[in-house]
Formats: structure tokens, C-alpha cells, sequence
């Protein structure tokens, strides 16, 4: 495990008057998640909010957005490599890594081509800049070129251990697309869950 300080941790959820305020402050645009439009941010608070003086508030811990203890990146792997079912991964243009798509098929061969050659430029100059020193893989606004390269590139070496990954892709839908999108995401789905059918069943033949 990773040891992260929680000293600046928040302590407590704001407080929201009513559910229309609380859902309208989810759906604004965030780095994880993007816009999210006011009917599924209504549905998400209305199971995540509880009642508190002056209006409402979040059910979650104020820690799940603080520094904190996270898994290591061979942690990580290791989780990966034992899965042994078949599993899908529905990727969107404007999704989570939608910014690290370098104009590639999100997840194919030659983005990870792609990645791999960048990340070794990336590093090598961010060596040079800074006399070597280490480089944090970061994904936010503030992320340096080598950071971003950085974890591009531990998203590379995850998928070479996710062993029969399907990539379902889609051009639109943000990060909650299961929800702004369901019918683009079940007719993307389905020939997939088809052939894991048809592959089960005959395994049991």
C-alpha cells in the first residue's frame, strides 16, 4: 500500500438547501467525470444524499476525495492478472482517458504504440530538465507532458495483463455514459456478450 498524508483532508460535506441544489453542483464538469447532465446527477444524489441541518449532504466519507492510502502499482497488476472471466471495458471519446487518446483508437495497438514512444521521449527529456528526478504519473490539468506519458503508459502495461480484454468504444457519452447513453452502450455490448455466451455454452457442450 501507498501512504498518503490526509492532513488537508476534508472533514465534512457542505451543506446543500434542497435536492435541485445538490444535483445541480454534481452535474458541473469535473476532471474525473466530466458534465454530467442534470437528470442522471438527480439520480445519483437522490441514493447518495442524507438529510442534515439546513438541507442535505453527501452519505460518502469526506475522505474518498483526500489524499489516502491507494493500491500499488503491483497491487495493481497482480489483482489484473487474476481475472480469469471475460470482461469488457466500454472506453468514450470524452471519457476519463478521452484526453489520452493522441487521435488513436483509445486502447488499440497503435495507441499503445503511440504511448510507449511518447513516454520514452517524455521521460527522457523531463531526465535531462530535471537532473533525473523521479516522474509522478498524474492525469489532472496541472500534469506535466511526462507525467501524462507516465500514466499512459501504466495503462499500457495493465492492459498487456488484462488477458482476453474486450474494447467496446464509443464516440460520446463522458464518463457516465452507462447512463447518459444506455442504448448506444447495450447495441455496443451485446455482439460481445453473444459471443461470451455462445463461448460458455459451448464449453459446457
Amino acid at each position: 500500500m501507498q501512504k498518503y498524508s490526509l492532513t488537508k483532508q476534508a472533514k465534512e460535506w457542505p451543506v446543500y438547501k434542497d435536492l435541485e441544489s445538490i444535483a445541480k453542483r454534481r452535474s458541473r464538469a469535473s476532471v474525473v467525470s466530466g458534465i454530467l447532465p442534470l437528470d442522471c446527477a438527480e439520480l445519483l444524489v437522490k441514493r447518495g444524499t442524507k438529510p442534515a441541518k439546513g438541507g442535505l449532504t453527501w452519505t460518502a466519507d469526506p475522505k474518498i476525495l483526500a489524499p489516502r492510502f491507494r493500491l500499488s502499482e503491483d497491487v495493481q497488476k497482480n489483482l489484473i492478472r487474476g481475472i480469469k472471466c471475460p470482461h469488457a471495458v466500454v472506453v468514450v471519446k470524452n471519457g476519463l482517458f478521452g484526453a489520452g487518446a493522441l487521435g488513436l483508437p483509445l486502447f488499440g495497438r497503435l495507441w499503445r504504440v503511440a504511448v510507449i514512444l511518447g513516454c520514452a521521449i517524455s521521460t527522457l527529456w523531463h531526465s535531462i530538465v530535471t537532473l533525473g528526478a523521479p516522474i509522478q504519473p498524474e492525469v489532472g490539468p496541472k500534469a506535466t507532458l511526462a507525467q501524462r506519458f507516465k500514466f499512459l503508459f501504466l495503462l499500457v502495461q495493465r492492459l498487456f495483463l488484462a488477458r482476453g480484454l474486450e474494447v467496446i468504444r464509443l464516440d460520446s457519452g463522458g464518463h457516465h455514459v452507462h447512463m447518459t447513453k444506455p442504448e448506444e452502450v447495450i447495441t455496443a455490448a451485446t455482439p460481445w456478450l453473444e459471443r461470451t455466451n455462445a463461448a460458455r455454452a459451448a464449453s459446457n457442450d
